[in-house]
């Protein structure tokens, strides 16, 4: 080896990148990248181009459930989906019946008002009807009251009717005449009375 040009070491490689031909019946997907299960059915595939599957403007990776309904995709546009404005580059995760459950903000967003975390591998999660479950905030944010702080290891959490489940204070708080000290993590019931503190 010794003597040898660093490009000429590349060569075996750059052939591994080549792309197959695109084939029409593959469409609209990338001829090479399709993922089959056992019984056939597509499990996941590279879009060509973005596309519109199942109302959704999806590019890149897209894989599916058994049942042939989208498993996950990434936006892109900026898309409404259950009364949220998700930004482009977020990823969808959805259930089998279709319902969204969790996603990977493609950017800060606000919902419901919550400031969250975005532009990386950061979850939101949403309740069966669309309502926001668990998020992480962008910043340290007040809550129904409570000093709630921004972090990237302890979500904020609610109820199904939005009320404040659990959040990691930001700020020594007293609640209920409890006296909590910056940095606990704290769990409330449906109305707002604290039930945990770690």
């Amino acid at each position: 080896m010794k003597g040898l040009s660093p490009l000429l070491l590349l060569l075996p490689l750059a052939s591994c990148w080549t792309l197959e031909p695109q084939r029409d019946q593959d469409l609209p997907y990338r001829t090479g990248t399709l993922e089959h299960y056992d019984d056939g059915a597509l499990e996941s595939a590279r879009l060509v181009e973005p596309t519109e599957i199942e109302g959704y403007p999806c590019r890149g990776w897209i894989s599916f459930h058994p049942n042939g309904r989208i498993e996950a995709c990434d936006l892109a546009r900026d898309t409404e989906v259950v009364g949220h404005l998700l930004p482009e580059g977020t990823r969808l995760f959805l259930e089998p019946d279709g319902t969204l459950h969790d996603v990977f903000l493609g950017r800060d967003t606000v919902l419901e008002g919550i400031p969250c975390n975005g532009g990386g591998k950061i979850m939101a999660g949403f309740h069966p009807d669309g309502r926001l479950r668990y998020a992480f905030l962008a910043r340290d944010t007040v809550i129904q009251g409570v000093p709630c702080e921004a972090s990237v290891l302890t979500e904020v959490r609610f109820h199904p009717d939005g009320q404040l489940a659990g959040c990691k204070l930001s700020r020594a708080f007293e609640l209920d005449g409890v006296p909590l000290r910056r940095g606990q993590v704290i769990e409330l019931d449906r109305e707002g009375r604290l039930e945990r503190r770690e």
